[in-house]
């Protein structure tokens, strides 16, 4: 794009722009009437998160005699924020700017550097996030439906699926009948189900079930017209959950709008040994995929039990404010999105 098109496309996004700006003030005061405090946690770290499937931005810092030492942006505020609840901020909130690599430039739903809205609630389970949730978008959109991409959508209703009931319903699978336990335990049956459903034989767990996710139960989820919070994930996908009643599946959440996932949440994991056997298994998994193995935050698994129950959530504010405004890509909602700053030549 030229600078004049920048500049004419800058004035016409402006009605967007302040009514998110307006949504901004408004979702402060939203948490501030609940008792939440809000918070600003660092962008720069000198750990990852070691989740196998989101690569941090990899940099350095220098200091003033010269010494390097590894560091990354932020791809969430969440290890420092859980630290805070350990230590007695009982309800907390941030809107961070966040960072991945890897994302997808042709995606409307996507950018590289993005609004993330986290909060957490110290003695609650995660179902009442969920409610927080609820209620937020409720607020936020003043009134129970919206007109968005030539479709109606129904806010005056929040649906509650298990992963199980989703793949029953949009897909006929029963994950109790063909989940049956053998020799590979109950979700070794993960990979001979995808291998049957025609997406060849898989050896990893997750890579399995998101094939049978996207290709089964997605285009489902995407035909509804109300959202939908989709709880109880796989054990295996339990990444910072404590496991349910039943220990097969682990207590996620994630709110899904007309295709459009817009959050993850968590009844969170407060057992520091397994937090620390979950990300060293979630950098086995780099591993396997050729991808930089990260550092662990030493100190994070030794917080955790001070948490007691605690519950959080983080929405993509981008994909939020996109819903509300009736924008149909994130870029008309960011004043710079990265496909425009990395299309021109440097």
């Amino acid at each position: 794009m030229s600078v004049e098109e920048i500049r004419a496309r800058l004035a016409a996004q402006r009605p967007r722009i302040e009514a998110r700006a307006d949504l901004t003030r408004r979702l402060r005061a939203f948490f501030e009437r609940r008792g939440f405090l809000e918070v600003e946690t660092p962008r720069l770290t000198a750990h990852g998160t070691c989740e196998p499937y989101i690569e941090p931005f990899i940099t350095s810092l220098e200091d003033d005699r010269g010494k390097n030492r590894v560091a990354s942006l932020i791809p969430s505020p969440e290890i420092h924020m859980k630290k805070l609840v350990a230590s007695g901020y009982e309800r907390i909130w941030e809107l961070a700017r966040v960072f991945r690599n890897h994302e997808p430039l042709d995606s409307p739903w996507h950018n590289h550097q993005f609004s993330l809205l986290e909060w957490y609630r110290r003695g609650e389970p995660y179902e009442t996030i969920m409610e927080d949730a609820q209620a937020l978008i409720l607020e936020l959109a003043g009134r129970d439906r919206l007109d968005w991409n030539g479709r109606g959508l129904d806010l005056s209703v929040f649906e509650r699926l298990t992963v199980r009931e989703a793949f029953r319903r949009f897909a006929g699978i029963d994950f109790d009948r063909e989940l049956a336990e053998g020799p590979e335990g109950y979700w070794g049956g993960i990979r001979r189900l995808a291998e049957r459903l025609g997406h060849g034989r898989q050896e990893s767990l997750d890579d399995a079930f998101y094939l049978l996710f996207l290709n089964h139960v997605e285009p489902g989820l995407a035909a509804q017209d109300h959202p939908v919070f989709l709880h109880e994930y796989p054990a295996f996908q339990a990444a910072f959950s404590r496991l349910g009643p039943d220990p097969r599946y682990g207590e996620r959440v994630e709110l899904y709008l007309a295709g459009v996932e817009l959050g993850n949440g968590y009844g969170e994991l407060v057992d520091g040994e397994e937090q620390r056997k979950r990300l060293q298994e979630g950098n086995q998994i780099r591993a396997q995929r050729g991808v930089p193995v990260l550092s662990m935050d030493p100190d994070f698994p030794q917080f955790l039990p001070e948490m007691g129950m605690t519950s959080g959530m983080a929405i993509g504010w981008d994909r939020l404010v996109m819903l509300l405004t009736g924008a149909t890509s994130i870029d008309e909602v960011l004043l710079f999105p990265d496909r425009e700053i990395f299309a021109r030549p440097s």
